[in-house]
């Protein structure tokens, strides 16, 4: 499968890394070129690997709103954030509130649907 590239980010030293992923969910990260993690996950993953005698951390979560859709990409190293791409982790009371809207929204679809389909079905 092929690889599609998410992130890319230069190091201090100038090295090159590289996040990508497929549809079979297997995301790798790159340094130069070179895997230096590999995870299979679906929306969430935790990358750790070690460079330089440092340790980094990768971070992806999916970034569900009713505004937005996509992923939130976090690089971390040695407990140190070097970048955030897309929100901060949302809090728990965030998360309910988003899961409601969306329920709600699905709720009324339904009731709407079935409001049309027993309309024409009475003429």
């Amino acid at each position: 499968m092929k690889d599609r590239k998410l992130v890319s980010y230069k190091l201090e030293d100038g090295a090159m890394l590289e996040y990508t992923s497929n549809l079979s969910g297997l995301g790798k990260v790159f340094i130069n070129d070179e895997v230096v993690s590999e995870k299979r996950g679906m929306a969430t993953e935790e990358h750790s690997f070690t460079y330089n005698d440092a340790d980094y951390q990768l971070l992806l979560r999916p970034l569900i709103s009713p505004f937005a859709m996509g992923y939130s990409f976090e690089l971390n190293k040695g407990g140190e954030r070097l970048f955030l791409l897309g929100n901060e982790k949302a809090s728990r009371w965030f998360a309910v509130a988003n899961f409601l809207f969306f329920l709600a929204l699905f709720s009324l679809s339904v009731f709407a649907g079935i409001g049309i389909v027993t309309f024409f079905s009475g003429l």
